[in-house]
């Protein structure tokens, strides 16, 4: 903030308004007087201070996940305060510390190079939820930039320290019990670095080791060579993901990459080359970028690593095959039928939504109230936002629910069932959000296909695992 603000100055800008955000956790007694007293220092700098305090169901040192909670209501509580205020951009100041702690973390879980990337300078803010419609017109995008990632933690203090510039150290950050990151920032903040000294304290029984047994056994390790190799992985994650965004348009461009939402399907045609040597990791992420619309996963976050490791050695495999054949993969609650024809040089990609499972199906139904009003907007199976009204005089109540053709084709309304029975011959209805009224199937609402007086408007999830450009404004 102290260096926003000179930036202010230099600029002879006052009708720049600067805002800072302190979030209060609610975890230790004395967070909201500290808090306070930074509410002294802004007002010195002419910095508008915002607290925010985070509310808990439960006493927050009985959360397991506290790590976890506390970073979404962190998020969620900044977007909030972003859109009160009008603010499309918000500094943060994470370090090159903070990246180590993340890097270790993510090679533990196994993560993948897009992982190891760790914090990006640039993103979107994270948002558990996804928005419906409205909220997407009317909430303003905003984006989190970290222009101190570069910057240990000591310098950043040492650079305060030479300037005057007051700052607060929460000490739950060196609790090493709370989370697995304090104890990471434990371990290579403090403890390897005494061992790499010859400082570290040992009992009679445990002597130190020798200079060139520390170095060969810890200098892999030690914060500066993690930095390093954490810098290497982000630097490569920015390459293959500008590359996956690339090969979008271009078979965009080419019209082999074609989208139909009202079917909740995507058709593309992929050059068999985007399965050779490191082209698979752009093609892994590409399509990573693309599916999620159209996935019913809860952690689609996760979702890179089963088309890096399953998918994409499928589809090699596939495209090496001597014989021209169809295959099927389900994958991420989805549906990959790819054709490999011998004498192309393309695999041909149709992609929908897997069959729904007995426990999905009861789960999925939506009971709706409908009046003449339009009702409030509903996610049907984590792939369509959906709402409703009626032009009818009284208040009904309609039943959402996933199409099977087989099983519901004879509770189809006879007005829709020429017109269905010829979409099926084509396209897949299966799992397609369907209208239940007085026993009978009413309306295939993304079809725009209806005998009834309830209105729909629906619309495929918003793509928020899109490619993220390097532009702040």
């Amino acid at each position: 903030m102290w260096l926003l603000q000179r930036y202010k100055v230099s600029l002879r800008r006052d009708d720049i308004e600067l805002h800072a955000i302190t979030i209060d956790h609610n975890y230790r007694p004395d967070s909201a007087s500290e808090a306070r007293q930074l509410s002294q220092v802004m007002r010195q700098w002419n910095v508008h201070h915002i607290i925010e305090k985070l509310q808990y169901d439960v006493d927050p040192k009985t959360i397991v996940n506290f790590e976890e909670v506390a970073r979404t209501k962190r998020y969620e509580a900044m977007n909030s305060i972003c859109n009160t205020l009008g603010i499309s951009v918000v500094v943060l100041g994470h370090h090159s510390d903070d990246q180590v702690e993340t890097f270790v973390q993510r090679l533990q879980g196994n993560s993948s190079l897009f992982g190891l990337a760790c914090t990006r300078k640039i993103s979107k803010i994270p948002l558990i939820a996804d928005l419906n419609p409205t909220e997407q017109s009317t909430l303003l995008p905003v984006k989190l930039v970290r222009p101190l990632l570069q910057y240990e933690k000591s310098t950043i203090l040492s650079t305060c320290a030479l300037n005057g510039i007051p700052y607060v150290i929460d000490p739950t950050n060196s609790d090493t019990k709370l989370t697995r990151r304090n104890y990471l920032r434990n371990l290579f903040g403090t403890v390897l670095p005494q061992i790499m000294d010859g400082s570290s304290s040992h009992d009679e029984n445990s002597a130190t080791p020798p200079v060139g047994f520390r170095s060969t056994q810890y200098q892999s390790i030690v914060k500066s060579e993690l930095v390093k190799s954490q810098q290497q992985c982000a630097d490569f994650a920015q390459k293959f993901e500008l590359k996956a965004y690339t090969l979008f348009k271009q078979l965009v461009s080419q019209g082999k990459y074609s989208e139909s939402p009202a079917f909740g399907t995507l058709e593309l045609k992929l050059p068999k080359e985007c399965l050779n040597g490191d082209n698979k990791v752009v093609t892994s992420r590409f399509l990573y970028q693309r599916l999620y619309p159209y996935s019913t996963l809860n952690h689609y976050h996760w979702a890179y690593a089963k088309l890096e490791r399953s998918l994409l050695p499928r589809l090699e495999k596939l495209a090496q095959n001597p014989r021209s054949r169809v295959a099927r993969f389900c994958i991420m609650n989805l549906i990959f039928e790819v054709t490999n024809n011998i004498n192309s040089t393309e695999l041909e990609l149709d992609v929908w939504r897997a069959p729904l499972t007995r426990k999905e199906l009861e789960n999925v139904s939506l009971e709706v109230s409908v009046s003449s009003c339009w009702s409030q907007w509903h996610l049907f199976d984590k792939r369509f936002w959906m709402r409703f009204k009626s032009s009818g005089n009284k208040p009904i109540t309609i039943t959402v629910g996933s199409y099977i053709h087989k099983a519901h084709f004879p509770l189809v309304n006879k007005n829709l069932k020429e017109g269905i029975g010829k979409i099926a011959a084509i396209n897949r209805l299966d799992s397609l959000p369907v209208i239940f009224l007085g026993g009978e199937i009413v309306a295939f609402p993304t079809l725009n296909i209806a005998n009834t007086n309830v209105e729909t408007v629906w619309t495929l999830k918003e793509n928020k695992y899109d490619y993220v450009d390097s532009i702040i404004m």
